[in-house]
């Protein structure tokens, strides 16, 4: 948000407050707003509305800054449920071959710790639940430890790897980028690429 943004944010948390029954001093107005300024106007109303209109929230205590960061971007466990969910999605429309880029950084530095995509996609299918787990566990360690480190900016397929290895640099495609796949796209694109 802006400073253009705070007097609108300054009134709906006091719309939140009058809902909860709640006083709100100008220290407690300025902390909350030096915690939630780096989200865009629109997610702190959305999120708004949703204290506002969730029976879930109505049960609650005023929503703490950390609430909203919970609301906003959804807690470690939710996360690594998602990115879980992209890797295998790639698992089954990109395959090992392929280099990948996932639109997460921190899904590179999990998958390259667990062996790399290559392994990754050469597992059967009964062991993925066991490597969801895994990764899961090891995704949710790195939100909670803010993990920065920097990891592969995408991670190597059978065709680069083996490009690579022989020398046929000019040959290596480029990487898949897994946030433009989407299946009825590339569903597409294959049908007229018969035609």
């Amino acid at each position: 948000m802006t400073i253009h943004d705070q007097e609108k944010f300054t009134q709906g948390l006091m719309v939140l407050a009058e809902v909860y029954n709640r006083k709100l001093s100008a220290l407690l107005l300025h902390t909350y707003w030096n915690c939630l300024k780096k989200y865009s106007y629109v997610e702190f109303e959305k999120t708004l509305w949703d204290f506002l209109n969730n029976p879930h929230y109505a049960r609650r205590n005023f929503p703490s800054p950390a609430d909203w960061v919970k609301a906003i971007e959804g807690d470690s466990e939710t996360k690594s449920l998602a990115a879980w969910i992209e890797v295998i999605t790639a698992i089954r429309q990109v395959g090992q071959y392929e280099s990948v880029k996932f639109t997460e950084p921190m899904i590179h530095e999990v998958i390259q710790d667990m062996g790399g995509w290559i392994f990754l996609c050469q597992q059967p299918e009964r062991e993925l639940i066991f490597l969801q787990k895994e990764f899961e566990r090891r995704y949710r360690n790195n939100c909670v430890l803010k993990k920065l480190t920097k990891g592969p900016l995408y991670l190597t397929g059978q065709i680069e790897h083996q490009n690579s290895l022989n020398g046929f640099t000019s040959y290596i495609p480029r990487p898949r980028n897994i946030k433009q796949l989407n299946k009825r796209e590339d569903h597409l694109i294959s049908e007229e690429e018969e035609k």
